[in-house]
């Protein structure tokens, strides 16, 4: 599945007619692909993996679009290799653009696909306090979706729940988590996350336990 991102360089290679621009192209190439393949199998900041799908496939399409325009395969001899390499160049460059710019309108109009929040998005708990909990909800809904993740602080002291949510609720604060209280002992917030064709609205919610704080993440598949 992976190799497909390696098609275009495949599809280069044969096209070029001088080492060069051979060389010049294919490396920028390989580094779109490295990029796909990094943003498929998730090694890039979650903020970021649609962006750098979508722009890696932008990217390649112009480089070889470049390539061809550079090199001039048309000119001087060619064998029936060459141009092979360069319709299949040409072809590849269209199709990768193409798919790549309907992928972006269709996050622009439809937001990312919603995903369950990484427990990662909880800040560093303050000294005295711990992750006891830590539940994947999934994800549901009708017309959106949402997913949603459950964690379970405690204090490692002994504290009551009502010292612990206060002290979680300011480091929350702290790293710029916009809470409002709501009922007694509940917080809640939302706030943007990602970047480009990646952001999202990540919301929290806080609520005090007799034996700790229960928090709640939820994300849906709509713009922020």
């Amino acid at each position: 599945m992976l190799m497909i991102f390696l098609v275009p360089l495949a599809c280069w290679l044969p096209a070029a007619g001088t080492g060069r621009v051979r060389w010049s192209v294919a490396a920028p190439l390989a580094a779109c692909a490295g990029l796909q393949i990094a943003a498929v199998e998730r090694w890039t900041p979650t903020g970021l993996r649609l962006t750098a799908l979508v722009a890696g496939g932008i990217a390649v399409a112009a480089v070889l679009l470049a390539g061809l325009a550079v090199d001039r395969p048309w000119r001087g001899t060619t064998g029936p290799r060459r141009a092979a390499g360069t319709a299949a160049t040409a072809a590849c460059a269209v199709l990768v653009g193409t798919v790549s710019v309907l992928g972006a309108f269709a996050l622009g109009l439809g937001g990312p696909p919603a995903e369950v929040p990484p427990a990662a998005e909880l800040p560093a708990l303050p000294t005295g306090l711990a992750l006891s909990g830590d539940e994947d909800l999934g994800c549901g809904g009708g017309s959106s979706t949402y997913c949603g993740r459950r964690l379970h602080v405690r204090g490692t002291a002994g504290q009551g729940g009502d010292e612990v949510a206060r002290r979680l609720h300011d480091r929350l604060i702290a790293t710029g988590w916009p809470l409002v209280p709501g009922d007694p002992g509940k917080w809640q917030g939302c706030r943007a996350r990602g970047l480009l064709l990646d952001r999202h609205e990540l919301c929290l919610s806080l609520e005090s336990a007799q034996d700790g704080v229960t928090v709640l993440l939820e994300t849906g598949d709509t713009w922020s």
